[in-house]
């Protein structure tokens, strides 16, 4: 089975020659599930996820957010009432946790909870959150939209383009590192 690092997704971007900057990006059902599972995650998992991502030292900062979970995270345990409440502020539960560990591409390193159950005949195979055979468009501002000849040209018209002929394809794939 494949790691989580060698998991590729398809992106084809539309780039604009004279901007030198994305116009549209266009990508399937598995792209965008992992895009809108970030609205998932716990604040702490963020912060623990950057962290981990660029080290203690070039972390992103997130206004004083970082400082809140560095403090608990340099505590001695004998602060908390018990080891698990430290874990649960540095590692919080993930609601949608059911959910997101079949996307394709998993952001939230976190540990899933571990349950005993009968098996499910019933499996969803298309898509987590949105519908996998689907292509969406993605804009700069990360607006995502249902793709379609009529929305691509409505919306880059919005964006000021007039003229398509700067435009230019470009197809890659998306792995952990670029999302």
């Amino acid at each position: 089975m494949a790691s989580m690092e060698e998991t590729k997704l398809p992106l084809k971007l539309l780039v604009d020659k004279e901007r030198n900057r994305v116009a549209v990006a266009e990508a399937g059902g598995d792209l965008v599930d992992t895009l809108f599972s970030f609205l998932t995650l716990p604040l702490g998992t963020i912060i623990r996820l950057l962290s981990n991502k660029h080290g203690k030292d070039e972390a992103k900062e997130i206004g004083c957010i970082n400082n809140l979970y560095q403090s608990v995270e340099s505590s001695n345990d004998e602060v908390f009432w018990n080891k698990i409440c430290k874990r649960m502020l540095l590692s919080p539960r993930n609601p949608c946790e059911e959910l997101c560990q079949k996307l394709k591409l998993k952001v939230d390193d976190t540990e899933p909870m571990k349950y005993f159950m009968c098996s499910n005949k019933c499996k969803r195979d298309d898509g987590v959150f949105v519908k996998g055979g689907t292509m969406y468009l993605i804009f700069d501002d990360l607006r995502v939209l249902q793709s379609s000849p009529g929305k691509s040209v409505q919306q880059l018209l919005q964006l000021g383009y007039k003229n398509f002929h700067n435009l230019t394809q470009k197809s890659l794939n998306v792995g952990l590192n670029e999302m």
